[in-house]
Order: structure tokens, then sequence, then C-alpha cells
């Protein structure tokens, strides 16, 4: 397993670069091989929030609607992921 185990795609304004490697929230898109360390592997206990969470996106029509089995079989299939803070 050779190469790059994380890359930052950063616009390229005044201050973007520190903003994105200092801050939490950054300025760009990280893409990593690996969970990063804000992140974890949903679970099922994190349906409910999931569900909470995209409901103003199903309402507009942004996402579609998915059902608490849905959510959960995805939780349990770590297909989905959660930001700890």
């Amino acid at each position: 397993r050779c190469g790059t185990r994380r890359g930052h795609l950063i616009d390229p304004q005044r201050g973007a670069l520190l903003q994105e490697l200092y801050t939490t929230d950054g300025s760009g898109t990280m893409i990593s091989l690996d969970l990063y360390d804000g992140i974890r592997i949903a679970r099922s206990g994190d349906v409910s929030g999931i569900l909470d969470l995209i409901e103003p996106l199903v309402k507009r029509g942004l996402l579609k609607r998915r059902g608490t089995y849905e959510v959960e079989r995805a939780c349990n299939n770590q297909e989905m992921f959660v930001w700890k803070r």
C-alpha cells in the first residue's frame, strides 16, 4: 500500500491553506483513505439523529425519504458515518 493516505482540495484564496489545515471545518475538501479523527462509522443508536438531520432536505426534495429500517441497515453495513464532536 503505497501512496498518499490523505489529500486536500483547496481554493487558491489567501489564508485557505491555513484554514484547511488548522481548523475543524476547514475551507476545502479532504479525501482520506482512513476514517478521519472526527468521523466514526454510524451505529444503530444514531438512526433517529440521522433521520432528524436529513428530514429538512427530504422536505425540500433534495434527498429521498428513507425509513428507519433502511437507515439502520446502512449503519449495520457500515455505509454511513457520523461526525463526533
